[in-house]
Order: C-alpha cells, then structure tokens, then sequence
C-alpha cells in the first residue's frame, strides 16, 4: 500500500518471503515519481513594515502573507524596500541572508520572509521610539530624548511647538 503526499521521487521494493507453500521471491525494485498538478506556489510573508516585489511580476507585498504561482523551475528575484521607519535586515526560508535582492528557483511551495526591523529613531530612558510624537507622548518632564545626533528636552520641545 502507498499513500502519497506530495510530489517527489522514491523507490519501491516489492518482496516476497517463502513459506511451506511458496519459495521467496527476487526483490523488485520500482522507481516511482509523483509530478506536481500545476504551478508551484510561492509565498512571501513581511515580518515589519516594508514591501516586497518580485520580478518576474507576480507578489507585490506590503503586509502579512502574499503568494502567487510560477512556472517549475522558474528564477525569482525578490527586492525588499524599507518603510521610513524600518530597515531590511535580512531574508529567511528559501533565501537567507541580506542579499538583496535575493534570487529563489521555484520547483515546489515555496516560503520566503523578509525582516523588517524599527529604526530606533529617538530614544529615551524607558526606550526607544520610531518618531518624535511618540517619544514625546510618552516622555516625563524634563526627561531626555535623543533623535540620532541631535538631544531635546521636553521642556524645549513643549516651548518650541507652542510657538
């Protein structure tokens, strides 16, 4: 008996061991291979806030899990872009590394993630925040918020804005 649950290649042994009634058999061995039905799939998920493209056309990516289906053995390159408050740091699955873009062939469903991290744009004490409004929302009297190379009071900040 077989059960199949995909498509691959293996071989099958068939045998058969004596008894009283029969001698044994020869084992015979098959090669036995089960082809996809149709295209394989290929799925791209965004961990962050970015996007990803794929050419050729196919996944256009800004959010959660995109996929469509290419031709077996087919090359895709995939291009991340950052979002002005994340960086690209890296590919995992069928690509890895940060490479990019990155070149995945397409011979079975195949999964691709690329990671998005935060820019730590300002950073304070009790953390750090992807913008000024952040910070400043969550900021104490006094406190100091660093925006990359510049340093701001939140006394500063409240006079300057309500000027």
């Amino acid at each position: 008996m077989i059960h199949i649950v995909g498509p691959g290649s293996t071989d099958i042994t068939a045998s058969q061991t004596g008894d009283t009634n029969y001698y044994a058999a020869t084992d015979v061995v098959q090669p036995f291979t089960v082809n996809a039905a149709g295209n394989p799939t290929l799925n791209v998920t965004i961990s962050g806030n970015g996007s990803v493209n794929s050419s050729p056309s196919g996944i256009a990516c800004t959010s959660g899990t995109c996929s469509a289906d290419f031709t077996s053995g087919q090359s895709v390159d995939l291009t991340a872009a950052t979002s002005w408050n994340h960086d690209f740091t890296g590919w995992s699955g069928a690509c890895s590394g940060t490479t990019n873009p990155c070149t995945v062939v397409v011979n079975s469903p195949t999964d691709v993630t690329a990671i998005f991290t935060a820019k730590q744009l300002v950073k304070m004490p009790g953390g750090n925040y992807a913008s000024m409004q952040d910070a400043y929302a969550a900021a104490n009297e006094g406190e100091i918020m660093q925006l990359r190379d510049q340093t701001f009071l939140k006394t500063w900040i409240s006079t300057a804005l309500s000027r």
